[in-house]
């Protein structure tokens, strides 16, 4: 079974994908036991994401919503303040140990 384009689906998704974006359609890929979102404006590869659920359920929605290129700063802003936290926590962990040794 290859790719698979949905057109419906029991909960909308693909409808609510395409107010999102007119653009979006939903793929099936058989093989991979996967769901996909293309876009039909994208020129070569019309792949914009997988998604990481193994059914279509309104978490798509939230995903494609979340992976959006005009969420890019958004998205970059979240990325740096969640590695600047993981840095300061192992700093804080490592000053920690060495305190412990020096006891």
């Amino acid at each position: 079974m290859d790719k698979v384009q949905l057109t419906g689906d029991l909960h909308d998704i693909c409808g609510r994908l395409k107010e999102i974006d007119a653009g979006y359609y939903v793929m099936f890929d058989g093989k991979q036991k996967r769901f996909e979102v293309h876009h039909k404006g994208q020129k070569g590869n019309t792949l914009c994401v997988t998604l990481p659920y193994d059914r279509l359920d309104a978490r798509a929605v939230t995903y494609v919503r979340q992976t959006r290129a005009e969420r890019l700063r958004q998205v970059i802003a979240e990325m740096d303040r969640e590695n600047e936290r993981a840095e300061r926590e192992a700093k804080d962990k490592a000053v920690r140990k060495i305190s412990k040794e020096y006891k």
